[in-house]
This record gives structure tokens, C-alpha cells and sequence, in this order.
């Protein structure tokens, strides 16, 4: 299931990789120099007729950017509203299309694997996981969350790791302190 997501993931990455070049390559058409009565208008639209062409594929690779920062946006909130409904499907269809515009979000994959943890998908889960901490390490509830995955698998040894590399990130956090005693004394 893993495998196959991450072939979906790279051919999007290459399907938004040539739209892009595609996107960048077209020609838009100048506007007309319009002469109007204010001069003032009329240096404006000088301007934007003269532009060279190196500012127009960049204006045109941050507008294309925009619209993928947009598109990935919307997803990452369509999903969250889905999750919070209990739409579990629709939520990882969602999370899943985010990730295809923006393959390194850890905050992304956390969510996935907590949406495949619930639905008892233990193996994609901790993929998930191991893919969020791998990207953003610094975050106490990624390790607690690969901590759950190997306890509700039965390896707490390998689960205490992770709930102690939480504690260094978060010391006074009683909860992460909790759940390392129950590994350990089950």
C-alpha cells in the first residue's frame, strides 16, 4: 500500500514538475500601448508592455506557485474539516492530494498516519510517521505517535526509544512521561 502511495506521490511530483515547465513556456500576449489623454496612464501601460521577458517567467513561475500554494492549502483544510467529521476516507483522499503538491510537509504525513492508525492500519501508519519525523525531528508528538504505533504492535522496547527522545523534547510533558512508565511496566 506504501509502495503504491509513494509511486501516486512521485508521478504527481512529475505530473506538477511538466505543468509547470509547460505553464512557464507559454507566451502571454502583451497588452496594447493604449495612448490616452492622462500621461500618466499611459507610462503605466508602457511599462507593462515593455517588461522584459525574464520578468515574465518569473511573474508566471510565482503565479503558478501561488496557485499550487493555494491548491495545497485548500486540500490540507478540506481534509482537516473531513477528519473532524469522522470522514476518515475522504480525510486521507484529501491529505494524500496535499501531499502530491507538497511532498516535504511533515504536518501532512503526521495526519495521514494518525487518520491509518485509527483505521487500525498499522503498517501505513508507521510509514507515515517515520515519514513526518524524518522530515521535522524536532517535534515531541511525532516520536510519541512512532512510540503508540510500535506499543499497539507489541514492540515497547522499540516504543520506549521514541517516548524518551520526546521527553529530551519536552521534559515537563507528563503525559510523554505516562505513556514511557506503561512501556516499561506495561
Amino acid at each position: 500500500m506504501i509502495f503504491e502511495v509513494s509511486i501516486i506521490v512521485a508521478i504527481a511530483a512529475i505530473f506538477v514538475i511538466i505543468a509547470r515547465k509547460f505553464y512557464l513556456k507559454q507566451e502571454l500576449p502583451q497588452p496594447p500601448i493604449i495612448t490616452s489623454a492622462s500621461t500618466n496612464d499611459f507610462w503605466e501601460d508602457q511599462a507593462i508592455a515593455e517588461k522584459p521577458k525574464w520578468e515574465e517567467k518569473t511573474e508566471k513561475k510565482e503565479r503558478m506557485e501561488e496557485k499550487i500554494d493555494t491548491t495545497r492549502d485548500l486540500a490540507i483544510n478540506q481534509a482537516q474539516d473531513y477528519f473532524e467529521k469522522g470522514d476518515l476516507e475522504m480525510a486521507e483522499r484529501m491529505f494524500l492530494q496535499a501531499a502530491t503538491h507538497d511532498p516535504d510537509n511533515a504536518r501532512i504525513y503526521n495526519h495521514l498516519g494518525i487518520i491509518y492508525m485509527q483505521k487500525k492500519n498499522f503498517a501505513d501508519a508507521l510509514e507515515a510517521f517515520e515519514a513526518a519525523l524524518k522530515l521535522n525531528p524536532k517535534i515531541a508528538s511525532r516520536h510519541v505517535n512512532l512510540g503508540l504505533i510500535y506499543m499497539r504492535i507489541g514492540k515497547p522496547k522499540r516504543a520506549r526509544r521514541y517516548f524518551e527522545k520526546a521527553i529530551k523534547l519536552e521534559p515537563e510533558n507528563e503525559k510523554y512521561k505516562d505513556l514511557l512508565f506503561k512501556s516499561k511496566h506495561g
